[in-house]
């Protein structure tokens, strides 16, 4: 056990347990695989000798059971906001796979004039998370997803939203995620390519206690 000083109760400090070797459960791994999917706050790369900066503003999380699959749109900075790119980062994990050989998360950035229909579609997922217009089944058929994470980030406005479509139903907003995976795996431009060793990402959350 750890002893975690800023954490205080009447008695004393609170403790954390410590991760030992190999003791990362399948449950452990699913959440740090969408740990490192989502809980990303800051992206930024080099082009042309111009160092570029990028923000979240959708990133969506799709579990169905065997498998989980993530995208994330990042646009540029409010203090790089002059910037003319966008940043997409794509991943499935398959539960199956063991995370530090198999799993991967494709980046890519591409000109905004090039994103502008994948873009309106994060524009139509955040009006309809922010109406919240969730319905609850009476008798509800399987869903493709069994849970649903939809984060948005807009002007300063942060929401997130956690739910199963296989309990409650908001057609609009599943439609739009489904069609935002497939606009993106649809693209045949792989997009612009960054200066070598100039990829940075900073995470929200700290994966230390899911090391194993």
């Amino acid at each position: 056990m750890k002893i975690l000083h800023w954490e205080k109760n009447i008695e004393g400090s609170a403790y954390i347990k410590e991760n030992k070797k190999n003791t990362l459960t399948p449950s452990r791994q699913k959440q740090k695989v969408i740990c490192m999917m989502k809980d990303v706050s800051l992206i930024s790369a080099q082009f042309n000798g111009v160092k570029k900066v990028f923000e979240p503003y959708v990133n969506i999380v799709a579990d169905n059971g065997n498998k989980v699959e993530f995208i994330g749109v990042y646009l540029p900075s409010f203090s790089e906001s002059c910037n003319k790119e966008i940043c997409i980062r794509r991943a499935t994990w398959y539960k199956k796979q063991i995370l530090k050989s198999e799993f991967t998360i494709n980046t890519n950035f591409f000109a905004i004039v090039e994103q502008i229909k994948l873009l309106n579609i994060c524009k139509s997922i955040i009006k309809y998370v922010s109406k919240g217009d969730f319905h609850r089944y009476n008798q509800k058929p399987i869903d493709e997803y069994c849970f649903l994470n939809v984060s948005i980030y807009d002007d300063g406005f942060r929401c997130e939203v956690d739910y199963s479509p296989r309990a409650v139903e908001y057609k609009l907003l599943e439609y739009s995620v489904k069609k935002l995976f497939i606009m993106f795996d649809s693209l045949n431009n792989k997009g612009l390519i960054p200066e070598k060793d100039t990829h940075r990402i900073s995470y929200r959350k700290s994966l230390f206690e899911y090391e194993s």
